[in-house]
């Protein structure tokens, strides 16, 4: 972002360095959080994925024939 306000103020463009510095932590706690979720979100999958795999006392149904 520095390169984007050309002034020949030294204060001015430390606010600029200053804010490229805040913003570069915003998307680094941004992507961390996805992250995290998407973690979160593979292993909930994952438990319902066993839940629905590993059901116990489940009969199949008998065939009825009808004559």
């Amino acid at each position: 972002m520095c390169h984007l306000l050309v002034t020949g103020d030294k204060a001015t463009a430390f606010h600029v360095k200053r804010l490229d510095s805040v913003a570069a932590a915003i998307v680094a706690n941004v992507d961390y959080a996805i992250g995290m979720v998407e973690i979160v979100a593979a292993y909930q999958l994952g438990r319902a994925k066993n839940t629905l795999t590993h059901v116990h006392g489940v009969r199949q149904p008998r065939e009825t024939f009808v004559s």
